[in-house]
C-alpha cells in the first residue's frame, strides 16, 4: 500500500492581532518533501516577520542539493537575533524532510516543543 502524505496548517491570531507569529511552509519535490514550521516570539509584526524569515531560509535553502544541513541550521540560527531580556532567539523552529520512497524522515528541532508520532 502507497502512503499518502497529507499536510495542513491553520494558524489562529492572538486578539486583536493582524498577523500571527507563526508560519508554515512546505514544498513537495520527487525525492523529498520538506516541511518547516516556526515560530516568531511574542506576536505581531515583528513575530510575524521573524518567523516568515526563518521559513524562508530553511525552505530554500534546504531544497538545493549543494548545501549540507548543517551550513543550513548554522545560517538560519546565526541569522535570527537574540531577545536581550529573555536571551533566546527571537524565532523557533522544526524541520521534517521525508523521503516519499523508504518514508524515512528527519526532524530537526531548535528551542519549539518536544514532538510526538503518532501511529495508527
Amino acid at each position: 500500500m502507497e502512503n499518502f502524505l497529507d499536510i495542513y496548517n491553520f494558524s489562529l491570531n492572538k486578539k486583536g492581532e493582524e498577523l500571527c507569529g507563526d508560519q508554515v511552509k512546505f514544498r513537495k519535490a520527487e525525492n523529498k518533501t520538506i516541511i518547516v514550521l516556526s515560530d516568531g516570539l511574542g506576536s505581531g509584526v515583528k513575530a510575524n516577520i521573524l518567523a516568515t524569515l526563518t521559513t524562508e531560509i530553511l525552505i530554500n535553502m534546504l531544497n538545493t542539493d549543494d548545501v549540507s544541513l548543517e551550513d543550513v541550521i548554522e545560517t538560519v540560527i546565526g541569522t535570527l537575533p537574540i531577545c536581550q531580556v529573555r536571551k533566546i532567539a527571537y524565532a523557533t523552529f522544526t524541520v521534517i524532510s521525508i523521503n516519499p520512497k523508504n518514508n524515512k524522515f528527519l526532524v530537526i528541532n531548535f528551542d519549539n516543543p518536544p514532538f510526538y508520532i503518532l501511529k495508527r
